[in-house]
């Protein structure tokens, strides 16, 4: 879980060093991880007659699941890794990565679905991001982590 201080201190470097920000939702986001408890379920009517009393192994992470967050950020965690982003010393849910042009850096905050970008090419970033992920929103955040936006003509 990224600190609030973090994403102020993001938005103080993104200004000064010019950098666009968007944010996103991930939608459905636990079940792209996979579980490391041992669940089932007996199948019901849902699952078809033919399989109704049997036994179902569920190996996707569910919301409600003690270790669903911690799968979820693994997962995460990887897939920026695989995006050559790095995890800062300062917080663990802020990402780092040398940007295209070499000079420039590109920042990623995560809050367990939730993400924050800031890069010269934002847009480019969510793309890669939107790739692999479905996402609920996208754009410009009016509220991100305890933290009120208001946009003006300078940004």
């Amino acid at each position: 879980m990224v600190k609030g201080n973090g994403i102020k201190l993001l938005h103080v470097i993104a200004h000064s060093a010019g950098l666009d920000a968007l944010c996103g939702d991930i939608g459905n986001a636990y079940v792209n991880a996979y579980t490391t408890e041992k669940v089932y379920a007996i199948a019901r009517l849902e699952f078809g007659e033919e399989n109704i009393g049997r036994i179902v192994i569920i190996r996707k992470t569910l919301y409600g699941l003690g270790t669903s967050c911690t799968q979820f950020h693994d997962h995460l965690s990887d897939t920026l890794c695989s995006l050559d982003f790095l995890p800062t010393q300062f917080d663990r849910d802020i990402w780092i990565h040398l940007g295209a042009d070499g000079k420039s850096y590109e920042y990623i905050c995560t809050q367990v679905d939730n993400f924050y970008i800031f890069s010269k090419h934002s847009k480019l970033v969510m793309e890669q991001i939107q790739s692999i992920y479905t996402l609920k929103s996208v754009g410009q955040p009016d509220y991100y982590l305890s933290n009120n936006y208001k946009h003006n003509a300078k940004g």
